[in-house]
């Protein structure tokens, strides 16, 4: 009997195969909460921008040591989730400008966090880095052509203030979280149970 993605009962290839469809359930839905809360840990900007949050580091950490497609799932949902919440709460600014904002979202982070899980195997470092310029883009592309000059009705040029995400990169914290999940449970990467160290 088939449930959704699950399969109930059953061995063999099948039976694997439903427990690592629960995994990466599993993990998508505790990463998508660890990230929404990070979001809610914001440092707010003067307007028109919002706040610099705690999310990226989430972000960075569970695409490369969890996976392209965990990673995809939960910097989605949990962005979202946790963007929702703080403007709703007005931990960040810009409530009036939430559909812009929310649409920048979704359209950043969970390919964000997908690209640096398909490239993490390369060179984690330059995923990161890969991640954080497409996200700087995508938010640059809407404000450039949407927030500013549509919906402010103000210069386009305060889009290049989104490249200031790329602070992102001197973040340390990602690399001493991965050093230490890597050396408690003895792999590289979570989805290839091989020995490190």
């Amino acid at each position: 009997m088939t449930i959704c993605a699950f399969t109930l009962g059953g061995t063999g290839a099948r039976s694997g195969q439903g427990k690592m469809h629960a995994t990466l359930i599993a993990q998508s839905a505790v990463m998508s909460a660890v990230i929404a809360v990070l979001t809610l840990i914001a440092f707010p900007l003067p307007p028109p921008l919002t706040a610099v949050t705690l999310a990226p580091v989430a972000i960075f950490v569970t695409s490369t040591f969890l996976a392209p497609r965990v990673g995809f799932v939960s910097a989605l949902i949990g962005s979202e989730l946790g963007f929702t919440v703080a403007a709703a709460s007005g931990i960040m600014s810009g409530a009036p400008l939430f559909p812009v904002f929310l649409l920048a979202v979704i359209l950043a982070r969970g390919p964000e966090g997908y690209i640096i899980g398909i490239l993490r195997k390369k060179h984690e470092i330059l995923a990161m880095v890969a991640g954080t310029i497409f996200e700087s883009l995508v938010f640059f592309a809407i404000d450039y052509s949407l927030t500013y000059p549509i919906v402010l009705g103000l210069s386009r040029d305060l889009a290049y203030l989104d490249f200031g995400m790329l602070i992102d990169l001197v973040s340390v914290v990602p690399v001493f979280v991965l050093r230490y999940l890597r050396s408690q449970l003895g792999v590289r990467y979570y989805d290839e149970p091989v020995a490190y160290g």
